[in-house]
């Protein structure tokens, strides 16, 4: 399970001299702000949990994941050696308290929103209008992305919109 990269604590770093976080977790990329950059680190096979490479994605002995503001320069083969150059500061700090602490504007978040099609389970939950409520299909479908957007079903970005009481490819006139 991967976590959302604006909420999660981290742990402050420096990776190869410049300021990080640090988590044992998987960073959803899907969550991390504009302007930063994520990478996963490896451990050994002999001890899985000690970083030892970072990488732009990990499978296999997951070590952790890190936030930077800037890039780390990486080899063409796309994987760095640590080298003892991954340094644990002590103190814990969502980001926003990172971006405070370094002075780095954190970029506003973007959510994006897509209808989907009703599940399964929500079957019950669908509006009949007969065709002298609402003499347009045009007006129909804003009246339905305004109630699509009242109600999300989580605030995370690519969250899912649920859409109750409407469905829009069974809509039916009477």
């Amino acid at each position: 399970m991967s976590v959302n990269a604006r909420k999660e604590q981290y742990e402050h770093v420096e990776l190869f001299g410049k300021p990080a976080l640090f988590t044992d977790s998987r960073i959803d990329r899907s969550t991390v702000p504009e302007g930063f950059h994520c990478y996963d680190l490896r451990g050994s096979d002999y001890d899985p949990g000690k970083p030892i490479i970072v990488e732009d994605h990990v499978v296999v002995n997951h070590a952790g994941s890190v936030l930077t503001s800037e890039p780390v320069n990486m080899p063409r083969e796309g994987r760095r050696r640590l080298n003892g150059k991954l340094n644990f500061l002590g103190e814990c700090l969502n980001l926003e308290g990172f971006c405070e602490v370094h002075a780095i504007t954190l970029a506003p978040e973007t959510c994006r929103y897509a209808l989907r099609p009703a599940l399964a389970e929500e079957a019950g939950n669908f509006l009949h209008f007969p065709r002298s409520r609402i003499p347009c299909l045009e007006q129909w479908a804003i009246c339905a992305s305004i109630l699509a957007a009242m109600d999300m079903s989580s605030g995370t970005p690519g969250g899912r919109v649920i859409m109750k009481n409407i469905m829009v490819p069974l809509l039916k006139w009477s």
